[in-house]
């Protein structure tokens, strides 16, 4: 099963995100997912210290969010790969 932690402030968003990943679990060849939201962006980061995700969708776009041309989503990347069990995984 593949994992993604949708980072994402607003709620009816993070659920459209998570709907998706389900219902193309129904046909889809690739396997089925498990799709988690997370409102908050130093949570989600937090998260990815501890837990592993085969994909990440990531909103960087509100205002107490970083700076996409500062950080760019950077910091996050990286905790994720520093986290426990990282890995690189490709769809098939």
């Amino acid at each position: 099963m593949w994992r993604v932690l949708c980072v994402e402030d607003d709620p009816k968003i993070a659920a459209q995100i998570v709907e998706y990943f389900t219902k193309w679990d129904r046909d889809n060849p690739i396997g089925r997912f498990e799709a988690v939201p997370e409102s908050d962006y130093e949570k989600a980061k937090q998260r990815l210290k501890v837990e592993r995700f085969d994909l990440i969708t990531l909103d960087l776009h509100d205002k107490s969010d970083p700076k996409p041309e500062e950080e760019g989503g950077k910091d996050a990347a990286q905790a994720g790969r520093r986290g426990r069990g990282a890995r690189r995984r490709s769809l098939p």
